[in-house]
């Protein structure tokens, strides 16, 4: 009887142990971490883990590699962050390196969180067991949709403010006057791409850009004109023109010269009328010589005048009694 009660012993205990063998396994392969290759630990912070859960997966590029193993605040209160223990499969630690990182990701749009970490460059030092990873801070959805309802917000009202536009416009005939002109622009559109003038030449003839390039020679040149008149002499001169006339003015102001009593004295007035009467009995003399008017008129404009003088003067050289008589007169007149 007791051999019996052994031996039915043996066979529980047996059984036991293979369903827990059984379920080890199960639970192994089930699991991300590969117990048989082993794990090793890295930590991370965040200040806001937005609903990570503890055993949440870790992700190496999309690939399943890992759990989380524990989410701490730290002792120090003054500390503001959440530390992360990730928990991750030892065959991938080659490929997380210094500039790798890790962020909180979301499976789906309201899935479950998870954490996702970047392949790391191969120049840079593999993460031992224990280090810190950095972290990419997640996305404040609450946040995020708060500014989404300012911003849908703020288009309702451009949307309102738009109608309210519209209607104002069809209620006073814009509309109309808008359409009119852009036809009117078209127009001009058109005959600018089928007509002959300079925007025609410049936009489409080959040699436009010939036109534009010597647009830009002469405002190059031009720019150089300014440059030199600006930097040299004549600027310089003008201000020392500029200075003179000033001086000149303010001593005409003051009452020195002719300027001054042609502009300020009453008596200009009259010696203005006494030069416009001598203009005129000036020009009238001038009006009678070229009409043949009296002895200078007729010496001017007659040829037969001038050559009977020539004749009488020239006789009297030869005459010495008229040469005589002329004395005589002379004489007489002194």
């Amino acid at each position: 009887m007791e051999e019996t009660k052994i031996k039915e012993l043996r066979v529980g205990f047996f059984i036991f142990l293979a369903i827990i063998i059984f379920m080890a396994v199960i639970f192994a392969l089930s699991s991300e971490v590969n117990y048989f290759t082993g794990s090793y630990t890295l930590k991370t912070t965040f200040a806001n883990t937005q609903g990570l859960a503890d055993n949440a997966q870790i992700r190496l590029s999309g690939v399943k590699v890992g759990r989380v193993n524990g989410i701490i605040f730290p002792d120090d209160i003054n500390k503001k962050y959440v530390e992360v223990l990730l928990k991750i499969n030892k065959n991938v630690q080659n490929r997380i390196r210094d500039d790798s990182t890790a962020s909180i990701q979301t499976i789906g749009l309201l899935g479950d969180k998870y954490i996702e970490i970047t392949i790391g460059s191969q120049d840079k030092p593999i993460l031992k067991d224990g280090a810190a990873i950095k972290a990419v801070e997640p996305t404040d959805f609450s946040r995020l949709v708060e500014r989404s309802e300012n911003v849908f917000g703020n288009l309702a009202r451009l949307a309102n403010t738009l109608d309210e536009i519209l209607v104002d416009l069809k209620k006073s005939g814009s509309v109309k006057n808008i359409a009119s002109t852009l036809n009117n622009i078209n127009d001009i559109v058109s005959q600018i791409k089928k007509g002959e003038g300079l925007l025609h030449a410049i936009l489409y003839d080959p040699d436009g850009k010939k036109i534009v390039s010597d647009l830009k020679e002469a405002s190059k040149n031009l720019n150089t004109v300014v440059k030199e008149f600006k930097e040299g002499e004549i600027v310089s001169n003008l201000k020392e023109v500029t200075v003179q006339l000033d001086d000149i003015a303010k001593e005409v102001k003051a009452g020195k010269g002719l300027a001054h009593s042609l502009i300020y004295e009453e008596k200009s007035a009259n010696i203005m009328k006494d030069l416009s009467s001598a203009s005129e009995g000036l020009k009238a003399i001038i009006g009678r010589i070229e009409k043949g008017e009296g002895t200078l008129g007729l010496l001017i404009n007659d040829p037969a005048v001038y050559d009977d003088l020539q004749t009488i003067l020239g006789g009297a050289k030869r005459s010495e009694r008229l040469q005589g008589v002329i004395r005589y007169t002379i004489d007489q007149n002194k």
